[in-house]
């Protein structure tokens, strides 16, 4: 079974960040506390590491070493990644 990342975000929000905020949490501070986060690598739930790019980066919130990957849907309700090659679950394939 693969662990969806909007999964692990939202472990990540309730868990690590809005302990953080406070009673009273607004956009503004949950942001500055989710950009606060550094877990390093194999400590969320997939065994990824939860960094963010500080606000003085071109880059500000994006995650730097989050993985870029392309999925095929290949039958009805199996998304599989096909590339890269390290994080492929599946060989794609191409129509006849």
């Amino acid at each position: 079974m693969t662990i969806p990342a909007s999964f692990v975000g939202g472990r990540t929000l309730f868990h690590e960040v809005m302990p953080q905020v406070g009673d009273a949490p607004t956009a503004a501070a949950v942001r500055a506390d989710a950009l606060q986060i550094h877990l390093p690598m194999r400590a969320d739930i997939k065994g990824g590491d939860v960094p963010f790019w500080p606000e003085r980066m071109p880059d500000a919130g994006q995650k730097p070493r989050a993985a870029a990957v392309g999925g095929q849907w290949q039958r009805v309700g199996q998304m599989n990644v096909i590339y890269p090659p390290a994080y492929a679950t599946a060989a794609p394939r191409f129509p006849a």
